[in-house]
């Protein structure tokens, strides 16, 4: 009989790899960033089990998730602005 790698191992291992690179897509413009990260921490939580602390993280995640989404809009926003884009481009 074959040694098997548990489910939640192999889902951890995923959530993460998930994680690494949607951090490497907030400073690459090409990749998914942020969303990526939130649906990983998402399908984490769901999948594996949220814990006692996890969704109040889960949802400190989603508001910073939340801020770095506006932020991102609203510097795309004010660069363009600076460089005399028209308030509808």
């Amino acid at each position: 009989m074959s040694p098997t790698i548990p489910t939640d191992l192999l889902i951890t291992v995923g959530a993460g790899a998930l994680m690494v690179f949607g951090l490497v897509g907030v400073i690459a413009p090409v990749l998914p960033g942020l969303g990526l990260q939130w649906i990983a921490g998402l399908a984490y939580g769901l999948l594996i089990g949220w814990g006692p602390w996890g969704p109040w993280l889960f949802l400190l995640m989603s508001v910073f998730t939340v801020i770095g989404f506006v932020a991102d809009v609203g510097m795309s926003a004010a660069g363009a602005k600076v460089r005399g884009a028209s308030l509808w481009s």
